[in-house]
């Protein structure tokens, strides 16, 4: 194939599942972890960030720094009632004594304001449903977030569905992401 020639075999749509607190990838998902519910739709944005150097005399740019990344990691869960979805990205949800089911308390003396989210960090992965073709995205420490546009819609015409976010953060080693295919990556 000549370069620019469109190989329609690397078109991809790239389905896959979560899990928190992987072990070992050479076993099948949830990989020794904790599997998170039904996924829809998810999207990786590495977010890279620079800065423009302007030279003012000329009135133009000189150069742009690379400055880091800032990345995120945003799903749709599709079941969002799952005792693992609600424990792990509502911090403030305690076990009912009647249904056994989680509550959620808005606001909730564990979750007071200025609470540090690292403190509920934990690693997550995202395995492809193809983990020959398509990557796989490690966090080693990820702060799990609901999403700030967060809407639930309590009705025949829409599914329940719960919009939660993964902010990577640094782990010892200072890895936040790893990208690529899971036979390549060490946990």
């Amino acid at each position: 194939m000549a370069a620019g020639d469109i190989d329609l075999q690397q078109i991809l749509r790239s389905p896959g599942r979560l899990c928190v607190n992987p072990t070992n990838l050479a076993t099948a998902w949830p990989h020794g972890g904790t599997g998170i519910g039904a996924v829809g739709t998810q999207q990786f944005s590495p977010n890279p960030m620079y800065g423009v150097i302007p030279d003012e005399a000329k009135q133009n740019v000189t150069d742009v720094v690379f400055i880091g990344f800032r990345p995120i990691f945003r799903a749709l869960l599709r079941q969002p009632y799952d005792l693992s979805v609600i424990q792990r990205f509502w911090p403030n949800s305690t076990i009912g004594s009647v249904s056994g089911r989680r509550v959620i308390t808005i606001p909730h003396a564990s979750l007071p304001p200025g609470t540090l989210m690292s403190t509920v960090a934990a690693a997550f992965l995202f395995t492809p449903y193809d983990q020959l073709r398509d990557y796989g995205i490690y966090f080693p420490k990820g702060i799990p977030l609901v999403a700030r546009e967060l809407e639930l819609e309590y009705s025949l015409a829409a599914e329940l569905a719960l919009r939660v976010e993964i902010v990577p953060i640094d782990d010892a080693s200072g890895r936040n992401v790893v990208w690529g295919p899971l036979v390549d990556m060490t946990l």
